[in-house]
Formats: C-alpha cells, structure tokens, sequence
C-alpha cells in the first residue's frame, strides 16, 4: 500500500468514526499524537493534503460533503 492510499484510509477512518467533521479537524485526529481515534498518527500532516485525499475519496464515491452552517468550511461524512 503505498502512502497516499494509506492516507486516504485513515481519514477514510477518521470520517467514519466521527462524520460531519471540518477537514480542518480530520487533520488534527490524524495528527494527534496519542492516537486517540486510532485512525493513524501521521506527524506534520497538513490540511491541504486532507482536503485533497477527501476530494479523492469523495470521487471513488466513498464520502459526501456534509452541510455546514459555514460558507467556505468543507464537512465530510459517509457516502449515503
């Protein structure tokens, strides 16, 4: 599995266990470093490379965005 695929399934992981969260906040579960959501510990993770592996993710049809009450702010969720 190379490393952009491992990418994709802890946040993948990450939106599954807590949906409708900002890709902002995937970031942070993905680089907390305790682990707490056991989606993977990825040190320096920045939100560009989550947002990009979320749009992949949300192509393979796999999560949707999720409505927020803000304008600009992405929120993801399982696919329906």
């Amino acid at each position: 599995m190379n490393q952009l695929t491992q990418l994709d399934h802890s946040v993948l992981k990450a939106i599954t266990r807590s949906p409708g969260q900002a890709t902002y906040v995937i970031r942070n579960m993905l680089s907390w470093k305790d682990d707490h959501w056991d989606c993977g510990f990825w040190p320096g993770l920045e939100t560009s490379a989550v947002l990009r592996s979320c749009r992949r993710l949300q192509k393979c049809g796999l999560i949707a965005e999720a409505s927020s009450s803000y304008a600009v702010m992405k929120c993801w969720e399982p696919a329906r």
